[in-house]
């Protein structure tokens, strides 16, 4: 059992290196709080229990590797501001796939852990988004933690595992309850705002809304309950309000009125202040990009690249716009830019599939430049990130 040990220790400190939280396109992701060093820290008490045989401190570290990787989750889920910046991410490489699927010759894949589509409405749909983002260290962690607790179980009695983790999980479930306190006291609020709105008591929710948001700082970044504050705010006839603006644009925008919504948008973002002024200045983004693809579906590139440019400029997280930019920019015949662009979006990007695109894109923008050893090697590099069923590299690579 002593191997079974030693394999939980070395898991547990290996997970200190390795990436916890993974965002679909530019790889390890930075959340407010950092659990890495922490699980190191652990693993390395294990490891010296380990040595001395100490059974009850490799159970304590065992359950408390267990609480770093429950709490991790739990802080992703209900109060870290980044799980947003996450969401918007997956929806942007979610939009990229869609525009190369649709506009490029097909050799863009879809890995077969990604999920397009994710539901952040209710607490326990926010919790499985969240646990989507985790990656091999938080995986790893979470292994290393199990082994532990087992070699523990198998060694000693029931009885007496249980003496030496009880005190140590309850501290740890207390502290992680008083921590995610305020978090689950603004869910309640929003929940309570929600029954208020659906009865017509539209101060109510609204004064809910409010308190939701100051008692838990992630709900401030929602979308969600910012159009629901918007809501409430433009029936109680408040209609100058940058909520109830934005929810009067995106009214106009599900009724196709695009022009009258992102004036909406503009005026509310002039008027509001962080964070709905940082959450709509990416509405705002996302509605450029949005137009731009309706462009650049009816050949107009021109205008396309207009309004990607301007999403670029309004939020500098739009990376899906770098991409469709450095497609469009090649339709124009604009090889220099088109390169440029894809090799600022390399720079952003870990994705294999997405960096395979754009080094065949830059390819392209070689071969028409007539620099052919370029060309062959940003070809061959696209072949390397993506071997599988890239089907456009085969014809390429023939004629270089």
């Amino acid at each position: 059992m002593r191997g079974l040990t030693a394999m939980g220790v070395l898991c547990l400190v290996l997970s200190a290196w390795l990436i916890w939280i993974k965002a679909p396109i530019s790889g390890g992701a930075n959340p407010s709080l950092s659990f890495g060093w922490l699980a190191g820290v652990i693993g390395g008490i294990a490891a010296i229990a380990w040595l001395r045989s100490s059974g009850s401190v490799m159970a304590v570290c065992g359950i408390a590797g267990l609480g770093v990787v429950s709490f991790s989750l739990l802080y992703l889920t209900f109060m870290d501001p980044a799980f947003w910046d996450l969401v918007d991410e997956n929806a942007q490489a979610t939009s990229i796939v869609s525009f190369s699927q649709h506009f490029l010759p097909g050799n863009y894949g879809i890995q077969p852990t990604f999920h397009p589509h994710l539901d952040t409405d209710t607490p326990v749909a926010r919790l499985v988004t969240a646990a989507y983002f985790m990656s091999w260290g938080w995986i790893i962690c979470l292994a290393g933690t199990l082994l532990l607790l087992v070699s523990c179980l198998t060694r000693t009695s029931r009885r007496q595992l249980m003496r030496w983790i009880s005190l140590p999980a309850i501290l740890i479930c207390g502290g992680q309850a008083l921590m995610l306190g305020s978090s689950v006291a603004g869910e309640y609020l929003q929940d309570r705002g929600n029954q208020q709105m659906a009865v017509g008591r539209f101060a109510d929710a609204a004064r809910r809304y409010e308190r939701a948001q100051r008692w838990n700082p992630q709900l401030a970044r929602s979308l969600r309950v910012h159009l629901r504050l918007g809501e409430a705010y433009y029936h109680l006839n408040m209609r100058t309000h940058p909520n109830a603006r934005l929810y009067l644009g995106e009214r106009y925008a599900q009724e196709g009125e695009r022009k009258a919504a992102l004036t909406e948008y503009l005026v509310a973002a002039r008027e509001a202040s962080d964070p709905l002024k940082a959450l709509l200045q990416k509405h705002i983004a996302w509605h450029y990009a949005d137009d731009g693809v309706l462009l650049y579906r009816k050949g107009l590139f021109g205008p396309a690249i207009g309004y990607w440019e301007q999403a670029l400029t309004t939020d500098a997280a739009q990376v899906q716009a770098m991409y469709f930019l450095s497609r469009a920019y090649f339709d124009q015949s604009r090889y220099e830019r088109s390169i440029t662009m894809s090799r600022l979006l390399l720079l952003r990007s870990q994705n294999p599939l997405l960096n395979a695109n754009l080094q065949f894109n830059t390819g392209d923008c070689y071969w028409r430049l007539r620099d052919y050893d370029k060309a062959r090697l940003a070809y061959e590099t696209s072949m390397r990130l993506d071997t599988y069923g890239n089907f456009r590299i085969y014809k390429s690579l023939g004629g270089t």
